[in-house]
């Protein structure tokens, strides 16, 4: 994609960034003469190696000719995820779709790339549900409902914990992320950036679960909170992005009111997904940890404030000043946690074994390099 994207032409015109050497113009000119058609082939060759990939690690693993009773549990259970894979497709871009029709593509634009801004924290959440998905089926499995609900708890008190500072940080210093990461002429949008930071803790605190109701063989249920959140998310995205809508009044309308849209239908969702895992697992709607870790990071939202603009200390914050805040409010974050005595011994050695990347390269080797287990 990198190279696709700088060998090529803006659509504006402007110039290719890299000159590729001379037996590979034609195919430099090509991709000149087809930039997003290009891009999008980027696409395509990615999931092929992904799958080329994906086949060579099963190399080794037996395949057997599947019966009608495989192919039926199969399909009973990917149907539900495959409509829902469709519907969050469609909730996720319809918001875009009607900003440019209520509004311009400039504003898109806007909105695009504050969600892409926040793909960072993203990669967190999801990948804590790919290894739980595999983790709670073996429990439910075996019907121990007791590491269920522990393992269940242990992921969100993890998510929570670590996405709260990246997110206070993102709040309290929206300009000067959006001046550092972007431009200056993306600022329109920090009220944008402000409430997806919020719809994107509201997600991540609900990934857990939703790998949850995926492990005890029930995707039908996350099936059916997709389409309410959809079904909600156009009604509110109707009435919050035109220019006459529901709340301009109070000056929100297109980004931002698709952008409160998105939230507010996430979060009926999110307590929908947790009253319904309630009845069949037994975990109660709210954990005690997640207020806890709010409240730390409001406090360190308060300080870092105070000190960026309340002070003659920063008259203006640079990108080196973010680094200072981030370990000042890193620290006042678990300073609180452990007055509440919510962070612990085992925390702290749980998070510096993340950091041992020696560990981590030998734990993925020893993946790769193991022998698939003979057939019964």
């Amino acid at each position: 994609m990198i190279i696709v994207a700088i060998s090529g032409v803006s659509a504006a015109g402007i110039a290719a960034v890299v000159s590729w050497p001379q037996f590979l113009q034609p195919l430099q000119q090509y991709i000149t003469d087809h930039a997003v058609d290009s891009l999008a082939m980027t696409y395509v060759f990615a999931t092929i190696v992904s799958l080329i990939v994906g086949v060579w690690f099963f190399r080794k693993y037996p395949i057997k000719k599947p019966d009608w009773a495989l192919f039926k549990s199969y399909f009973t259970f990917a149907l539900p995820l495959m409509l829902f894979s469709i519907v969050g497709v469609i909730s996720f871009n319809i918001d875009k779709i009607m900003i440019g029709y209520f509004w311009t593509s400039t504003h898109v634009g806007y909105y695009f790339t504050m969600q892409q801004i926040l793909e960072v924290i993203t990669v967190l959440y999801i990948a804590v549900g790919t290894v739980l998905f595999p983790t709670i089926s073996e429990y439910h499995s075996s019907n121990n409902l007791k590491k269920i609900q522990q393992t269940t708890r242990l992921a969100e008190r993890y998510i929570s914990m670590v996405i709260i500072p990246p997110i206070v940080v993102i709040i309290i210093f929206v300009r000067p992320v959006i001046n550092i990461m972007l431009d200056s002429a993306f600022l329109p949008a920090a009220s944008v950036l402000m409430i997806l930071t919020i719809y994107i803790f509201i997600r991540s605190l609900n990934y857990p679960y939703e790998a949850l109701v995926r492990g005890i063989n029930k995707p039908t249920i996350a099936m059916n909170i997709g389409i309410v959140i959809c079904v909600l998310n156009i009604i509110l995205n109707f009435l919050f992005i035109p220019r006459d809508g529901l709340l301009s009044s109070i000056g929100i309308t297109g980004p931002t009111g698709a952008a409160i849209a998105t939230t507010i239908s996430l979060l009926i969702g999110f307590l929908l997904l947790r009253s319904i895992i309630k009845k069949f697992v037994g975990i109660r709607l709210w954990q005690s940890h997640t207020p806890r870790h709010i409240i730390a990071g409001l406090v360190m939202g308060g300080v870092l404030y105070f000190l960026a603009y309340r002070t003659s200390f920063f008259p203006a914050v640079h990108w080196y000043h973010l680094f200072i805040f981030a370990g000042l409010g890193l620290a006042i974050y678990l300073l609180v946690l452990l007055l509440f005595k919510e962070f612990k011994k085992q925390d702290l050695r749980f998070f510096l074994d993340i950091l041992r990347p020696k560990e981590m390269f030998k734990y993925i080797s020893s993946e790769l390099k193991e022998k698939p287990k003979k057939p019964k």
